[in-house]
C-alpha cells in the first residue's frame, strides 16, 4: 500500500489544504501523515514512498523544502509534488539561483502559475483548492447552536462576517473604513463579526465591528460552522494566492462581498457574488522574497458593495436565496474528489 507524507508550513491555511489532499488520497487507499517540517531520515525510516511538499513559492522560505525535493526526486520521480501557491512576483535575484531550475512547481491558481513563469520557473497544470460539499453538512450542529446564539445578541441585524489574518494585504483597515462610511446611514442595520487577530496597538474600530473569536485559536469545524450562521461574509482581501475562505463560504451557501482580482476571479462568481473592481495594482517588496501584488480599491467602493448586499438581504428574499443557492454550485465544480485526482494519478 502507498504510504505518502505531506509537508507543510504552520499556518492554518496550508495545514487546512494540506489536510484535504490527505483526505482525498486516503479515500483512495493511500496511507497519509501530515507534518510541518521535514527530516529525509524519518521519511527513509518510516518507509514512505510518496511525498508533497505544500508550500508557498517564496524563494527565500521555500529553499529548505526545494533543497530536500532536488535531494529526493532522482528516487522517487512522479512521486515527488512541490504544490505551491505565491501572492506576488519573486525577485529575480533570487529566484535565478541553480537550486530552483530543477523543480516542477504544481501552481494553485492560473495567477500563481502566471507569476513563476515570469522569474522562468517551470510549472504544471493548475491544481486547484479544493473544497468538500459534505463539510457543511458535518458543522451543521454546531452552526445552528452558534446561529442561534448570534441572533440572541445581535438580532434584527444584517450578519457580515469576516475570516482573515490580519495584515495589509488582507485589507482589514479598508474594511474599517468603509463600515465607517455605512454607518453614516445605516448603523443599525448590520454588524460585522469578524474571526481575525488582534491588532497591535490600540485601534479605534466601529461600534458594530465586533472581535467574535480570535483567528489562531477556532478550530476549522468552528470556522466552517461560522460560514452558515452568517448571511455574507466580507472578504476585503487586496492579495491572494487562492482566497480559501471565499470558496469555503460559497460551498456553506453563504455570498461574499469581495474585489474582483485575480486569482479569486478564477473560481468566484460575478453574477452571484458581490463584487467590485480594483483601481490600480501596487508590487510591494516582501520581508521575504516576493513582490506581493496588492490590489489596492477604494472603501467606497467596497461600502457600495456591502450597502447592496444589506438592502438585497432586506428587501430581495427570493434573490438572497438564489444566491445562496447558486455560489453552491459554483463552489460544487472545486470538490476535492475532482480538483485533487492529481495528486492520485501522480503518486499512484
Amino acid at each position: 500500500m502507498k504510504r505518502v507524507l505531506i509537508t507543510t508550513g504552520k499556518a492554518h491555511s496550508l495545514k487546512e489544504v494540506s489536510r484535504k489532499i490527505a483526505y482525498k488520497l486516503e479515500k483512495e487507499g493511500f496511507i497519509t501523515s501530515l507534518q510541518t517540517n521535514f527530516s529525509p531520515w524519518f521519511f527513509t525510516r518510516e518507509g514512505y514512498n510518496g511525498l508533497i511538499f505544500f508550500y508557498p513559492a517564496d524563494p527565500i522560505y521555500a529553499s529548505e523544502y526545494v533543497s530536500y525535493y532536488t535531494l529526493l526526486k532522482p528516487r522517487l520521480g512522479e512521486r515527488i509534488v512541490f504544490y505551491t501557491t505565491v501572492e506576488g512576483r519573486p525577485v529575480p535575484q533570487l529566484a535565478s539561483r541553480p537550486i530552483f531550475k530543477h523543480v516542477e512547481w504544481v501552481p494553485n491558481s492560473k495567477f500563481t502559475k502566471k507569476m513563476l513563469e515570469t522569474v522562468g520557473w517551470r510549472t504544471t497544470q493548475v491544481v486547484y483548492h479544493g473544497v468538500d460539499p459534505m463539510e457543511p453538512e458535518r458543522v451543521k450542529i454546531i452552526a445552528k447552536r452558534m446561529r442561534k446564539e448570534i441572533e440572541q445578541t445581535y438580532g434584527g441585524k444584517v450578519i457580515i462576517g469576516l475570516v482573515s489574518a490580519w495584515n495589509v494585504r488582507k485589507g482589514i483597515e479598508k474594511l474599517v473604513e468603509a463600515v465607517n462610511i455605512l454607518n453614516n446611514s445605516m448603523e443599525k442595520e448590520f454588524v460585522v463579526l469578524a474571526i481575525t487577530e488582534r491588532p497591535k496597538g490600540m485601534k479605534i474600530l466601529p461600534g458594530n465591528f465586533i472581535f467574535y473569536k480570535d483567528y489562531n485559536e477556532v478550530t476549522h469545524e468552528q470556522i466552517m460552522a461560522f460560514y452558515q450562521s452568517i448571511d455574507f461574509l466580507v472578504a476585503p482581501t487586496q492579495c491572494e494566492g487562492f482566497g480559501m475562505p471565499i470558496l469555503e463560504a460559497m460551498i456553506s451557501k453563504t455570498p461574499v462581498v469581495h474585489a474582483w482580482f485575480e486569482p479569486l476571479s478564477e473560481f468566484s462568481t460575478q453574477e452571484w457574488n458581490i463584487v467590485f473592481p480594483y483601481a490600480e495594482v501596487e508590487e510591494v517588496e516582501s520581508r521575504g522574497g516576493l513582490f506581493f501584488k496588492i490590489h489596492k480599491y477604494f472603501p467606497e467602493d467596497l461600502a457600495e458593495a456591502m450597502k447592496y448586499a444589506i438592502e438585497v438581504f432586506r428587501k430581495e428574499k427570493e434573490t438572497y436565496e438564489e444566491m445562496r443557492e447558486k455560489v453552491f454550485e459554483r463552489a460544487k465544480e472545486f470538490d476535492i474528489d475532482k480538483t485533487y485526482q492529481y495528486f492520485v494519478d501522480k503518486l499512484k
